[in-house]
């Protein structure tokens, strides 16, 4: 990609050293710079990236992008917010993925790895072989892959997108975190569901207090292009969160939990040494994940799996198909099973080999379809949706 293309992704407020240079990289750390590298100097809590250009033009970097002049012989892009930037820039030179990959995203301070596990079985029974970002693991194209980070910098996360559309994943549940949305990682990042599990008191190292921390999550919903949001109104934020996004009307919405006014909720729930049963959304559900948390994390999965019209088959089967124990997990499909050792309580966690996807029904009918107003076309969350008045058909 030609710098000048990047120059004008990014509109920065002045442009040092113009000239045409072709950029074949991008990179944030030195250690990742070769030659072609378009070089990003963030300022960081214990280095500023601006005091390692020396480094990176050694290393092969034809161009940076700062929030100050440097000495370098190399074009400048002078930003406002070099994070900010790099996103925007990271997203254009990898081809804007999540415009075409199906990304459905978890964030929360408990649950996230549960529900994401869940939600990527769900989209694998409906047929979509799905990558994962996650805490313990990625998952690129049925590779596991440890993961430094549970939402990796903006470069980071789509060029994993990139391998993802590569490798033939059509889909990518991710954990979206509160630093991946304080430090902009996550910014164009666009969401076709976005599950809010609940807040507790974490990361306050970072976000100070419990209003920033519920601000960091907000934002994920409240961007420029509001993602389909569910919302586990069992959490006092999540009731906070679900009252400004109804009341706002500018994404589908399905909220989900415990209490009684959620709309996905766990009917004539019984408890199990070995997981639970009950009813949600008009689908007998067996979850063979134990304690009541992971019945939220459930409800969830099948609130995020509405939104994205997945077949009621596949969210009954994708749902049963994630087990654990402590100590270890599978994910068992059609007698076959993917062990993994489990690092909270009953959680789902790394696996060291990838299992098959459960095959789909041909002959899938959702019951959820038969709401008044849906078809058999398989839109049946957003028509559900829309005859509550919560969204407009499309």
């Amino acid at each position: 990609m030609e710098l000048d293309a990047l120059i004008r992704a990014l509109a920065p407020a002045d442009v040092i050293g113009g000239r045409p240079v072709e950029i074949l990289d991008l990179a944030h750390d030195t250690r990742s710079v070769r030659e072609g590298t378009l070089f990003f100097c963030i300022p960081g809590a214990t280095r500023d990236g601006h005091e390692l250009v020396p480094e990176a033009v050694a290393a092969g970097a034809v161009a940076l992008v700062v929030e100050r002049r440097v000495d370098a012989a190399v074009p400048q892009l002078v930003v406002e917010s070099v994070r900010a930037s790099m996103a925007v820039a990271a997203a254009s030179f990898f081809g804007d993925l999540t415009q075409t990959l199906t990304v459905a995203g978890v964030t929360g301070t408990n649950g996230k790895s549960t529900t994401s596990y869940l939600l990527r079985s769900i989209l694998e029974a409906d047929g979509r072989s799905t990558g994962l970002v996650g805490t313990v693991e990625w998952i690129v194209g049925g590779e596991c892959r440890p993961a430094p980070h549970t939402t990796p910098e903006a470069i980071e996360l789509q060029r994993l997108f990139r391998e993802m559309l590569d490798a033939r994943n059509v889909a990518a549940a991710i954990e979206a975190s509160s630093h991946g949305s304080h430090f902009r990682r996550l910014d164009r990042v666009r969401f076709d569901a976005l599950v809010f599990t609940n807040l507790t008191q974490e990361h306050l190292d970072l976000h100070g207090d419990m209003e920033a921390y519920f601000q960091a999550k907000r934002k994920l919903f409240t961007s420029v292009t509001a993602p389909p949001a569910a919302v586990n109104v069992g959490d006092a934020f999540g009731r906070r969160l679900a009252d400004e996004l109804g009341a706002a009307h500018r994404a589908p919405l399905v909220t989900f939990g415990l209490r009684p006014e959620a709309e996905v909720r766990a009917d004539g729930l019984a408890l199990g040494p070995h997981g639970s049963r009950f009813t949600a959304a008009a689908m007998e559900i067996r979850t063979r994940l134990p304690g009541v948390f992971n019945v939220e994390n459930a409800l969830g999965a099948i609130a995020a799996a509405l939104l994205l019209d997945v077949d009621e088959d596949a969210i009954v089967a994708g749902i049963d198909a994630v087990t654990g124990s402590r100590g270890a997990s599978r994910r068992s499909t059609r007698g076959r099973t993917s062990r993994s050792s489990s690092t909270t309580r009953t959680s789902p966690t790394r696996s060291p080999r990838c299992s098959a996807r459960p095959a789909r029904s041909a002959t899938a009918a959702s019951r959820w379809s038969s709401a008044p107003g849906a078809t058999a076309t398989g839109r049946s969350a957003r028509r559900w949706g829309a005859s509550l008045g919560r969204w407009p058909t499309r």
